[in-house]
């Protein structure tokens, strides 16, 4: 005779969580739904936070979302922004965000290779002082001088104008987009969000190229030249930011399907600055069309296990000439079977 160990059991929170007549009713499956930050083992330290836990995972999404922000609003530096008091806001919330920043990410658990969370101090500083300390020192003094310069004199704060054009080293922190993304993703339980993610990435990768080509195609025809550009051309440099920047996005968005008429390169440099775009932009967008193939091909053989299960139920069933109606209650006990709770025998990796 076995007995379930108290791990396994529900407690109360978990039971009143329990939604009635749900397909996964069994008692060993209830603490499942729970996070596992219950079973986890709590740091030694009440000031280590755990890498998985509600308090670092909020510090990450709040992360993702300055970064999202910094890569919309840094390329719009090629355009002359109006005052604006919410983005003076923004600019001192991401400034002290990134600052505590560090201090988050020395008191934050490092996991291990083999899952274990490492909650020694000393390691988590050498891991952090070999991986992101150097670029997020730089990013955060890069803010923080700019502050400097702009509270001494006029030749300190043209100096201070001068260095706002090192607030592009803010971008590196898109390298640890990629980080932010998989910790947020691996939450993400549903099989049926996973072609969601999917085409939400693709839609992400799409915007930011397009609104770094955008940018950076307004920058090249607004810059002091006395050739002709395209912002001359078409009569930009009198309107207002909103119908710059859409030109620009119009622009970017049609190179991935062979460029427009209404805009086009006048000057060599807008030549060449185009063809670039054009060749990268064409390498990007397969790239892309695979990565995106691949995902939804992978969904789609995880959901076709079953699929094929029940047709070759199916046809079993109508080799040996079983009546409709008992085949129809067949496949419905049989689809149950196969999306109730899983046993550790059809689990390869366990």
């Amino acid at each position: 005779q076995f007995e379930l160990l108290d791990l396994w059991r529900a407690n109360e929170k978990q039971m009143r969580k329990m939604k009635r007549g749900s397909q996964a009713d069994a008692e060993s499956s209830i603490p499942f739904r729970e996070d596992e930050d219950d079973y986890q083992e709590p740091p030694p330290h009440g000031w280590i936070l755990n890498p998985d836990g509600k308090i670092r995972v909020s510090w990450d999404l709040g992360s993702l979302i300055m970064v999202l922000y910094d890569m919309v609003m840094i390329p719009m530096q090629a355009y002359t922004l109006p005052e604006n008091l919410f983005l003076d806001f923004m600019e001192w919330t991401t400034r002290m965000f990134w600052t505590f920043d560090i201090f988050f990410s020395c008191t934050t658990g490092v996991v291990r290779a083999d899952g274990t969370v490492e909650y020694d101090l000393k390691k988590i500083l050498k891991r952090y002082a070999k991986t992101w300390l150097g670029m997020d020192l730089l990013i955060v003094c890069s803010d923080w001088s700019e502050v400097i310069f702009s509270s001494g004199g006029t030749s300190m704060i043209t100096l201070a104008r001068s260095t706002r054009i090192i607030r592009i080293v803010r971008l590196l922190r898109l390298v640890r987009m990629q980080e932010i993304m998989t910790n947020v993703t691996e939450r993400i339980q549903s099989e049926a969000l996973g072609p969601v993610v999917q085409v939400s990435k693709v839609t992400i990768v799409l915007m930011t190229l397009s609104h770094f080509t955008g940018c950076l195609w307004f920058a090249i025809g607004a810059r002091d030249t006395s050739e002709t550009t395209w912002v001359q051309v078409g009569g930009y440099q009198t309107q207002g930011v909103e119908a710059q920047y859409l030109a620009s996005l119009h622009w970017a968005l049609t190179q991935f399907s062979g460029g427009m008429d209404e805009i086009y390169p006048a000057s060599p440099l807008e030549r060449l600055f185009a063809v670039l775009i054009g060749l990268s932009i064409f390498v990007v967008a397969l790239v892309m069309l695979g990565v995106f193939t691949s995902g939804l091909t992978q969904q789609y053989i995880i959901g076709g296990s079953g699929a094929r299960q029940l047709a070759t139920l199916k046809r079993y069933l109508k080799q040996n000439n079983v009546s409709k109606v008992i085949t129809k209650r067949v496949c419905r006990n049989a689809k149950h079977a196969i999306s109730g709770d899983l046993t550790p025998e059809s689990v390869e990796l366990l």
